[in-house]
């Protein structure tokens, strides 16, 4: 049977990690006699995944721009140049990474959404008269997607909830897939993470990309109004801020060297995970502020490293964490400084270590999460 992942959209670091992901165990996954034609954009971040026909798996590459011409050519994408490379293969089942697919095909088609602003409406009121108008056309695309798909997935069971409510999905539409661990970090843990002495461990890490609802501000409100008791405990935050990314990140660097809090606040850049892995091998917990997620990666990745994580005390944490970490009222610093406190006792920190590492158990290796979707795609 011949099958089309359609990852056009997967641009970003985090995003392009996880259809890297889907196509290394998509080799181990599928069965011998099924086809695959995997779409990627001519971004950078695929720069080691060379066009390829190999096994049952072709992979090839659409141009990508950025700016005007990004908006102009996904608009001829998605509604012309996918459609009829559709109609040219005619797949058995399509699968879209993600968020819009517009146009009804006449073959089965499933829709990752993994856009935390098509379901927020408090994360959308944060942003100006431009942006919001952007996301509204996004939710109206992201509608007409839902009316001419299949099912619909999403990575946590509150994400369903959202759909549901926003877009009066039926429930038995949508699949809750809870994503994996990156390839490439799977292969960076080296078990010597417990012989690194607890005194040794002083970095808070935030693994994120800049964007307004990851709430970077209230980190940096948080250091400043603590900077004494944080020098006094030798801590420090590392956070992987890419400042060429927008003039909003390169604004939180210039931020953060104004109100000199250069030596608390680490600024490491986006890593690549052969790089980021021995920060969380030797890092004292996950400090993960995000106001706003579908899914949080480097949740699960702390997880992995069995890292205590600290976070605010809203519906999309707990789908993921349950029990297993530190939650703190919202936007408020004082019980937030506290959690982090409560972290740097040796007892406390080793009751929340293997908390994290148990829920890791929860989560599904790379190998049973490729073979969900294409479950999915076959029914």
């Amino acid at each position: 049977m011949k099958y089309i992942l359609n990852f056009y959209n997967q641009s970003s670091a985090g995003t392009g990690m996880l259809a890297k992901t889907f196509i290394a165990y998509l080799h181990k996954v599928k069965d011998v006699n099924d086809e695959f034609t995997i779409i990627l954009p001519r971004a950078p971040f695929y720069g080691d995944l060379k066009p390829q026909q190999k096994d049952g798996i072709k992979i090839f590459y659409v141009p990508f721009f950025r700016g005007v011409k990004k908006i102009v050519f996904r608009f001829f994408y998605d509604i012309i140049i996918f459609p009829m490379i559709t109609l040219f293969l005619r797949p058995r089942g399509v699968l879209v990474f993600g968020n819009f697919s517009v146009v009804p095909l006449l073959f089965k088609k499933v829709v990752l959404c993994h856009h935390p602003h098509l379901v927020d409406d408090v994360l959308l009121s944060k942003y100006g008269f431009k942006s919001r108008m952007l996301e509204r056309i996004k939710r109206l695309l992201f509608f007409l997607t839902t009316l001419s798909c299949g099912n619909v997935v999403v990575e946590s069971l509150f994400m369903k909830n959202a759909l549901i409510k926003k877009y009066n999905v039926s429930e038995e539409s949508i699949r809750v897939i809870r994503n994996s661990i990156s390839e490439s970090l799977l292969a960076m843990k080296s078990g010597g993470e417990a012989s690194i002495p607890f005194k040794e461990r002083k970095s808070i890490l935030y693994v994120s990309r800049f964007s307004l609802h990851k709430n970077y501000g209230f980190l940096l409100d948080l250091a400043d109004k603590y900077r004494k008791d944080i020098e006094k405990m030798q801590l420090e935050f590392c956070i992987t801020i890419d400042i060429n990314l927008n003039r909003e990140a390169n604004k939180l660097i210039d931020d953060i060297k104004t109100k000199k809090l250069g030596h608390i606040i680490k600024n490491l850049g986006e890593l690549s995970h052969e790089k980021l892995a021995p920060y969380y091998q030797k890092s004292l917990c996950l400090f993960f502020p995000s106001s706003s997620e579908t899914f949080g990666i480097p949740l699960v990745e702390a997880m992995f490293f069995e890292l205590p994580i600290i976070l605010p005390n809203l519906p999309y944490a707990y789908s993921m964490c349950d029990d297993s970490a530190l939650y703190y009222n919202l936007d408020n610093y004082e019980d937030a400084f506290r959690k982090i406190c409560y972290i740097c006792n040796e007892h406390n920190w080793e009751i929340y270590s293997e908390k994290s590492g148990q829920q890791f158990a929860k989560f599904p290796s790379p190998e049973e999460w490729v073979a969900k979707y294409l479950e999915l795609l076959k029914r």
